[in-house]
């Protein structure tokens, strides 16, 4: 199955939240990722899904400006991101769940989760207000906000890097593998709570290898390999296609 990447994207210019184009990246003289092309509109959910190596988390991370683009644009709205710094990308209103979660071990979950909002709004209300809402999302973390963060369990961990990027009251919120090392019935959870943001109009893009299951969530879907897009679509229909998952997925 493939559908041409223009019949995905919205339609007009003013439709378009975060829009990719014909970008490459990797690392020194190593590219990774090879013009690659995509857009994501308010509320929707993206999900690219490839085999470990394929690029994906290179891809993101170079969305959110850890790495540079060496070809091509990225546009949030209406400004140019691609040179920008990662913290300036931050306050724009992108915001990243790395892969491994990375929350800060020794600090309380509450500490995490003001942590998480410092590149957002300043103004007190709006982020007590955001608190509230990522604490009822969460009920684990309102039950363990005294807590260091370390001691809580994976599944924990993975709803409170989800719980900081919300801090930020992000417009683009990206997901790198949040599946990674979880149970599946764990994985499950935190699914349902990426299915819940996505119904809520939070605007999503998803890096995942548990391709059928994040295809399922997603509005559009991209298969990656090597660091280009070999296959594209709705993601329901995506994810019905036992053999392109098999062929690029194993």
């Amino acid at each position: 199955m493939s559908v041409s990447v223009s019949s995905l994207e919205p339609s007009t210019t003013t439709d378009v939240l975060l829009r990719v184009e014909g970008v490459s990246a990797g690392y020194g003289h190593v590219s990774v990722v090879h013009e690659v092309s995509f857009a994501i509109a308010p509320k929707q959910l993206v999900t690219i899904v490839g085999a470990n190596g394929a690029g994906k988390s290179t891809l993101l991370r170079t969305i959110s400006g850890i790495n540079r683009a060496t070809t091509g644009r990225i546009r949030l709205e209406d400004v140019e991101i691609q040179r920008l710094s990662s913290a300036r990308i931050a306050t724009l209103g992108i915001a990243q769940v790395p892969e491994n979660r990375r929350v800060f071990p020794k600090h309380s979950v509450l500490d995490n989760l003001r942590l998480g909002g410092y590149v957002g709004r300043k103004d007190k209300d709006g982020s007590a207000a955001r608190l509230e809402d990522v604490v009822e999302r969460f009920p684990v973390l309102r039950e363990r906000t005294k807590q260091s963060a370390g001691t809580l369990s994976g599944g924990e961990q993975q709803m409170l890097a989800i719980g900081m990027a919300l801090m930020a009251d992000p417009k683009v919120l990206l997901l790198d593998e949040p599946s990674l090392g979880l149970a599946p019935l764990i994985v499950d959870q935190v699914f349902e709570h990426i299915r819940a943001l996505s119904e809520q109009g939070r605007a999503i893009l998803l890096v995942e290898q548990l391709a059928q299951k994040a295809l399922a969530l997603a509005d559009v879907g991209y298969v990656l390999q090597l660091g280009r897009f070999v296959a594209q679509g709705p993601g329901a229909e995506l994810a019905k296609d036992r053999a392109l998952l098999r062929a690029y997925l194993g």
